[in-house]
């Protein structure tokens, strides 16, 4: 059989060490030469299989490290988007009570005025009337009685005045308390809430991003974990026949040593 000593310097140096310790043995039975080969191959084969295994390791336990801080950061990003979101359930409850209050006055003076309208329009009809009693009374020569019309004319028009005046005043009251209400809320616009939110989907897509790529690199770490289990297992499958055959070349020479 024929060594190749330049393809695999330790393999001869282990080879060479065996031949010291069999001594005649390997002269006498090819067989045991063999196998021992076949046991340092396999070993060969086993120690690549474990560096293998070993470089899958060491990538599944960074990309579990990049998960773990993936995770932590998706934890920090929902507690923050879970803050802002129950401080706009709080600030659309205190809206709703703004609008609300707005609500009330504004059917309050709406109310109001329906009523001062009904008042001022009777109060401008018995005003055009008396200016319409005025003008025929002076046009008939009653001139007597037309300055007295007259005068109840621009009585009923200040009264309409005046109730025109406290409807435009409810009016502007409503306009202010809608104003109010638009300026107390304008600051409950959900911007934090949905800005927490995009981080949070940031940091989840990151986080499964992670976790995508550890479970990948963890079955490529079990299959390599395979790979050097069945390479050890043939190893020491090997080393046992040789064990074997050893024992019985040793057995075979002591035989015929002593017969």
């Amino acid at each position: 059989m024929c060594y190749n000593i330049d393809s695999n310097p330790r393999q001869f140096a282990s080879l060479y060490i065996y031949f010291l310790k069999v001594g005649d043995y390997m002269s006498r039975n090819t067989e045991l030469d063999a196998l021992k080969l076949q046991e340092q191959e396999a070993f060969q084969r086993k120690q690549e299989a474990y560096g293998r295994y070993q470089v899958a390791k060491n990538r599944a336990n960074i990309a579990y490290d990049a998960m773990q801080t993936a995770w932590a950061e998706r934890c920090r990003a929902r507690e923050e988007m879970n803050s802002e979101y129950e401080a706009l359930q709080k600030a659309n409850a205190l809206s709703r009570e703004i609008w609300d209050e707005y609500g009330r006055i504004r059917d309050r003076n709406n109310s109001r005025m329906e009523a001062l309208r009904h008042e001022a329009n009777s109060e401008h009809k018995m005003m055009i009337d008396c200016f319409d009693r005025a003008s025929h009374a002076y046009n008939n020569g009653n001139k007597a009685d037309a300055p007295k019309y007259a005068a109840e004319g621009h009585e009923h028009k200040a009264k309409r005045d005046a109730l025109n005046a406290q409807i435009n005043a409810l009016v502007q009251e409503i306009q202010s308390a809608k104003a109010t209400a638009k300026w107390k809320t304008s600051r409950f616009d959900g911007f934090a809430f949905r800005r927490a939110k995009d981080i949070f989907m940031q940091a989840k897509a990151r986080h499964e991003s992670a976790q995508f790529g550890f479970r990948r690199l963890k079955a490529e770490q079990d299959a390599r974990k395979k790979e050097f289990d069945a390479a050890h297992a043939e190893h020491l499958r090997l080393r046992g026949l040789f064990q074997k055959k050893l024992e019985e070349v040793k057995a075979e020479q002591h035989r015929k040593k002593y017969a």
